[in-house]
């Protein structure tokens, strides 16, 4: 899991830093280290998930919902598309 993908079950699902945690059985402190590196990192983090979310549309490994670019599913109501529950 990465911090990207942290982030994005939270916003997406409007889950506490506890909820992700249980959800996933992670320390709680796992899933706050992981917002912190975000708010310090959001340039690098989004960067880095918009090339990996390019890799996955050309290798046609993206559900039928994410056809958009990937500046927009960097956005919440999108990227549910991305996440497993």
């Amino acid at each position: 899991m990465t911090v990207w993908h942290v982030i994005a079950v939270m916003r997406a699902n409007h889950l506490t830093p506890e909820e992700v945690a249980e959800g996933y059985r992670l320390p709680v402190e796992a899933v706050l280290e992981a917002m912190d590196y975000y708010e310090k990192n959001k340039d690098i983090v989004d960067a880095d998930t918009a090339e990996e979310i390019r890799a996955l549309q050309e290798a046609g490994l993206l559900k039928d919902c994410c056809h958009h670019s990937p500046s927009t599913l960097m956005t919440v109501p999108t990227i549910t598309c991305l996440l497993p529950f």
